[in-house]
């Protein structure tokens, strides 16, 4: 299950469902606004993957141990790109559980969080 920050543009929460993932948004829910390490406890708590773009929330999620994996997008989510964005995530995600992804316009990155 993926749990996305509310900085996540809908249109790739959208996408990211039609290619058959669950995707826990924040931005659907009574929760927007919530601090950064309850996010990253509530991820740890339900076994979720962090999906963000928030660089400062980044580095927190790294000091706090997110325990399940990372996935920061590290290029801005358009109309003209989500498609692939989600396509390099579909590709990958098996790759995010415990690990930090990166994601850039045509690859990503996987970084060991032990």
């Amino acid at each position: 299950m993926i749990l996305a920050d509310e900085n996540i543009h809908y249109s790739l929460i959208k996408e990211l469902r039609r290619l058959g993932f669950i995707v826990f948004a924040i931005i659907d829910t009574e929760l927007r606004g919530i601090s950064d390490i309850e996010l990253i406890e509530l991820a740890n708590k339900r076994s979720m993957i962090i999906l963000t773009r928030d660089r400062d929330f980044l580095k927190k999620a790294i000091r706090r141990k997110v325990k399940t994996g990372l996935i920061y997008i590290a290029i801005a989510i358009t109309k003209d790109n989500y498609r692939e964005i989600a396509g390099l995530i579909s590709r990958h995600l098996n790759r995010a559980r415990n690990n930090l992804m990166i994601v850039y316009r045509d690859y990503v990155e996987i970084i060991s969080l032990k």
